[in-house]
C-alpha cells in the first residue's frame, strides 16, 4: 500500500510548488487518468488532458486548470498537434504522465497478430512516443515523468498474458529511462496499481466481443466465459476507486525526491502479499542454480 502524508495538497517549504506549472496527462478521458487530471487540476497545476474523442475533450475543458486536447498516442499528428500546443501555453511543461492504454483478454496461442500489436502499440510505444515528443520541455524544466504500470507487469496469469507483456515492457522502459534522464535532472517513476475500479474491464470486454474468434471457437472457450461473466460484474463497491493512484501522481510530481516506484494497492495485506510475491519469484528464479 502507498500513503501520501501531504493528502490536503498543501504544499510544505520543500516541495516543488504547482503554480506556474503544467503536466500533460494521457488517456484522461475517463478511470484512473480522469481522476489524475483533476487531481492534479484542483491542486493547482494547469493539466493538459488527453482524448481520443471530441465529447472527452470538451468535457474536460469544463474543468478549471484543465484543457483538453485530441491525443490519440499511437498518431504521430496528434502528438506533433499537441507538442505545438503545450509549448506555446504561458506555463512550463513540468509533468507527463503516461496513462494510456488498453487491455484484452486472450489466449496467448490464439490471439490474432494485429491485436499484440494494437495492444503493444498504446501501451509501450504510445509511451515512448509521447515521451521522446516531450521531452526537451520536461528536460528544459527539469520535470517529471510517470508511466502507470500494473501489478501484472510482475505477475501475468492465463488469458491476461498480453496485456502483462505490455506492462512488463513498461516496467523496463521505465527504469532505463530513469537511468538516463537522472543525469539530465528528469525524475521517472514507474506507478504499479493492483486492481481498482476503472473502466479498464469494459474496454476489455468491448474488445473481447470484438475478436475475430471469440469465446465460442476457442480450445479455452469455458474459460473464456467465465472471464467475461466475472468481468460483467458492477464492480462499484466491491473495488476501491482509482483515488491512490492519482495521490501516487501527485507526489511524483510534488515530492523533492519521487521514488522510482509506487506499489498501489487497497491495503496493507494486499501489500505484503504482492511483496512476498515478488520475492518468492526470485528464489525460484535461482532454486536449480549451483552457485558453485
Amino acid at each position: 500500500m502507498w500513503t501520501n502524508s501531504r493528502k490536503s495538497g498543501k504544499a510544505s517549504a520543500t516541495d516543488v510548488d504547482p503554480e506556474g506549472r503544467s503536466v500533460l496527462v494521457t488517456g484522461a478521458s475517463s478511470g484512473i487518468g480522469y481522476l489524475i487530471a483533476q487531481l492534479l487540476a484542483d491542486r493547482g497545476f494547469h493539466v493538459f488532458a488527453g482524448g481520443r474523442k471530441r465529447v472527452d475533450v470538451e468535457d474536460l475543458s469544463r474543468h478549471r486548470n484543465i484543457t483538453g486536447i485530441h491525443l490519440d498516442v499511437t498518431s504521430t499528428d496528434d502528438i506533433a498537434a499537441a507538442v505545438e500546443l503545450v509549448g506555446a501555453h504561458s506555463r512550463p511543461l513540468f509533468g507527463l504522465v503516461n496513462n494510456a492504454g488498453i487491455i484484452n483478454c486472450a489466449p496467448l496461442i490464439e490471439v490474432d497478430e494485429e491485436e499484440v500489436i494494437r495492444m503493444f502499440d498504446v501501451n509501450v510505444f504510445g509511451a515512448y512516443r509521447v515521451t521522446r515528443a516531450f521531452a526537451p520541455m520536461l528536460i528544459e524544466s527539469q520535470g517529471r515523468i510517470a508511466n502507470i504500470g500494473s501489478v501484472s507487469g510482475f505477475f501475468s496469469t492465463s488469458f491476461n498474458g498480453l496485456y502483462g507483456m505490455t506492462k512488463h515492457a513498461l516496467e523496463a522502459y521505465s527504469d532505463s529511462l530513469s537511468a538516463e534522464l537522472k543525469d539530465l535532472g528528469v525524475a521517472v517513476s514507474s506507478i504499479v496499481p493492483s486492481s481498482f475500479n476503472s473502466r479498464l474491464g469494459k474496454n476489455m470486454l468491448a474488445r473481447m466481443r470484438k475478436g475475430r474468434h471469440g469465446a465460442e471457437n476457442s480450445r479455452f472457450r469455458d474459460q473464456l466465459h467465465r472471464r467475461i461473466a466475472f468481468f460483467e460484474q458492477d464492480f462499484s463497491g466491491k473495488l476501491e476507486e482509482p483515488h491512490k493512484v492519482a495521490e501516487a501522481v501527485y507526489d511524483v510530481m510534488t515530492s523533492t525526491g519521487p521514488s522510482g516506484r509506487y506499489l498501489v494497492v487497497s491495503g496493507k495485506r494486499d501489500s505484503w502479499q504482492y511483496r512476498l510475491r515478488v520475492m518468492a519469484k526470485a528464489l525460484r528464479m535461482n532454486a536449480r542454480h549451483s552457485s558453485g
